[in-house]
């Protein structure tokens, strides 16, 4: 606390860095898949396992949503935007190389469905806490970007 001008600061100096090492977890396990289900499968992993794994970090966040929000005296709230942008950018150019030319979905619109299809279900596994199966979870939400709703036995 002594390196921070406020709480504030330290804040989102924790957000920044817990954010930069998902997104460096993320881009480094798609570099190594060669196909579309290899990457949504990385994706739904990755995201799933980086909630779980710091899961206390996120009840933070979720009790300060206002600061994360309203941050703009020091740039952090463009700080994360930044960073969530080029995270976003490296991770849909690499599933966009596996999608086919006639796609009618974009690589974009592709991995933030995921994120926030997953965002969704690690904030009910959250408030529910062991109510929620997370591994049927992270199995249902890999089968319905494989499968789609309409084709999932």
């Amino acid at each position: 606390y002594l390196h921070f001008n406020s709480k504030e600061e330290l804040f989102f100096s924790l957000m920044l860095e817990r954010l930069a090492d998902f997104g460096e977890s993320v881009r480094s396990a798609i570099a190594n898949v060669d196909s579309l289900e290899g990457a949504i499968r990385i994706l739904v992993e990755e995201q799933f396992d980086f909630f779980y794994n710091n899961q206390l970090f996120f009840q933070l966040i979720l009790t300060e949503p206002g600061k994360v929000m309203m941050a703009s005296d020091e740039g952090f709230r463009e700080k994360l935007m930044e960073q969530q942008n080029g995270h976003m950018a490296i991770v849909s150019r690499q599933v966009e190389s596996f999608l086919p030319e006639n796609s009618r979905l974009s690589a974009r619109t592709l991995v933030l469905s995921i994120f926030g299809a997953i965002n969704v279900h690690m904030l009910d596994w959250m408030l529910h806490g062991s109510k929620t199966n997370l591994k049927k979870c992270k199995q249902e939400v890999t089968t319905l970007f494989l499968e789609g709703g309409l084709h999932a036995n």
